[in-house]
Parts: C-alpha cells; sequence; structure tokens
C-alpha cells in the first residue's frame, strides 16, 4: 500500500476502530478508502462512556467517526501531501463507494448489493475517502476485484433470493421504526462469509435504526471491569 499515512496516522484511525483502509485513484487523483469492521463499536461505546450527553447529538455515530478522521489528518505525515478533500457516502452527490472498494480490492459486491469483504464479509462500513492533491509515479492503488460478485455467484446459503424477497420500506422511518429492519439483517446474516465477525446484538440495532434509546442505555452502562489477576 502507498505510504499515504504515517505511523501515527494509522494508529490514530485503528484506536477508533476505523480499520480498513485501501488506496484507490479517483478522479484523476491518489485517493485512500477508510472504513471499519465491528471493531469499530467498543471505541464509540467508550466515546459516549466519556460523555454521556453525546448520546444527544444530531448523529453520535458520524460525529464520532469523522472526529477521528480529522484527528488522522493533523497526523498524516505520509509520502504524499496531506488530502485537500474528505469525501463522506452520506453527501449530496458522493460516489458509489462500495464501487470504488471493488475497484480498489477491498470488497466484492454481495447479492443484495452490499459490499462484501473476503475476512469481515458483510460486516463492514465505508466511511470515508481521502483524496489527495495530485497523482505521482510512486502512487499504486489497489488491483479490482476480478469479478465483482464472483464468491456469490454459486453460493447455496439462499440470501440472494432473500434479499430479493424483502420488503421495500415506502420511507426512512417506515424502515427504521417498524420491523422491516429485521429482514435486512437477517438476509445479511444469510452470508457465510465473515459470519464470526458479525455485529452484536445492540451494533446491528443502532446500525439499521438509528435508535437512540440504545446509546442512552450504553451511555449510562459503566464499562465491565477487568478480570482480577489470579
Amino acid at each position: 500500500m502507498p505510504n499515504l499515512f504515517s505511523p501515527a496516522a494509522i494508529a490514530a484511525l485503528d484506536a477508533a476502530g476505523l480499520d480498513l483502509r485501501a488506496p484507490v485513484a479517483f478522479e484523476g487523483r491518489p485517493a485512500c478508502l477508510v472504513g471499519n469492521s465491528r471493531a469499530v463499536w467498543a471505541p464509540f461505546v467508550s466515546w459516549l462512556r466519556a460523555e454521556p450527553r453525546r448520546a444527544e447529538l444530531a448523529d453520535p455515530f458520524d460525529t464520532f467517526a469523522s472526529t477521528a478522521l480529522a484527528r488522522a489528518c493533523t497526523l498524516l505525515g505520509g509520502d504524499f501531501p496531506p488530502p485537500d478533500r474528505i469525501v463522506f457516502p452520506y453527501e449530496r452527490g458522493a460516489p458509489d463507494f462500495v464501487g470504488l472498494a471493488v475497484r480498489a480490492g477491498l470488497l466484492w459486491k454481495g447479492a443484495g448489493g452490499l459490499g462484501v469483504h473476503p475476512v469481515f464479509g458483510p460486516w463492514v462500513s465505508l466511511r470515508a475517502l481521502f483524496v489527495f492533491p495530485a497523482m505521482t509515479a510512486s502512487f499504486a492503488p489497489g488491483e479490482p476485484t476480478a469479478n465483482a460478485c464472483a464468491p456469490c455467484e454459486h453460493c447455496e446459503t439462499g440470501c440472494g433470493p432473500a434479499y430479493r424477497a424483502l420488503s421495500v420500506p415506502g420511507s426512512e422511518a417506515e424502515f427504521r421504526h417498524g420491523d422491516i429492519w429485521r429482514g435486512w439483517a437477517r438476509a445479511r446474516a444469510a452470508c457465510p462469509t465473515g459470519a464470526e465477525h458479525r455485529y452484536d446484538a445492540d451494533q446491528l440495532e443502532y446500525h439499521y435504526t438509528h435508535d437512540r434509546q440504545i446509546l442512552r442505555r450504553l451511555a449510562r452502562t459503566p464499562a465491565a471491569a477487568p478480570p482480577e489477576m489470579p
């Protein structure tokens, strides 16, 4: 991987659970996708517990992630100038992040359109795209996934039919506050790749519903004490 980030920046991203990174060319410029596995949940919960009022922010998780990404930017110091643009997937006009991840060789596209990681399966999220000022000869983007859907073509778990049978909500509110999200979560869980890396119950429900009560409860719950040494 090109040396886009200094060791200190990589350590900051890892500490926040932003443990997925892949170089990719974007609009003729060097760029790097940043994402996470379920590893992001424990640092996020610790961040909430440090100041429980953070659970009342407009979007606590996006605030946590964007703060961690901004901190990494101050520690870059790699072989490239600092990025002059950070693109988030929720921005208006944002590029197809899964398509970029397939092109970078980070993910393939699963039957339901989700990105599937070779280790973590569909239990990943893409958080940002760091875009650097100019292409140089030393930049080497990742190799594209040869066949974006290849590992899914002969899968016998039935997640493809499961996705096709899902109800399509009439609105985001209907999806988040009804039971429709549970069917989508079950279809995601049908993927055999990365089953041991599935989100836990709180992370899964919050991922789909953004239920603030989950965060309020977690923010009030003290961290478990480490076991005593014998």
